[in-house]
């Protein structure tokens, strides 16, 4: 037994319970957790809890770009310990 028999739904209630930033640690432990971790409806509800935000403010989405080229070039072992 192990993280396989995780779902996917179960894996987002637990990752949306740490918070924004015990979440972005938890994304550097494998590639699972990277991927369930780098989930958009996941960073919807934290914008949304903890900035009051409904609904995007970037209407250009220049914010989503910029942080697909940065998650493409990012090393797998980036340190994370600022956060």
């Amino acid at each position: 037994m192990g993280l396989e028999i995780v779902g996917d739904l179960a894996l987002n209630v637990i990752l949306s319970g740490l918070g924004p930033k015990d979440t972005a640690k938890v994304a550097c432990l494998s590639k699972r957790f990277k991927a369930a971790a780098s989930e958009e409806c996941l960073w919807s509800k934290f914008c949304s809890d903890d900035l009051d935000l409904a609904s995007p403010l970037d209407p250009l989405g220049m914010i989503r770009f910029l942080f697909i080229t940065w998650k493409s070039k990012a090393p797998e072992s980036e340190d994370l310990s600022f956060l």
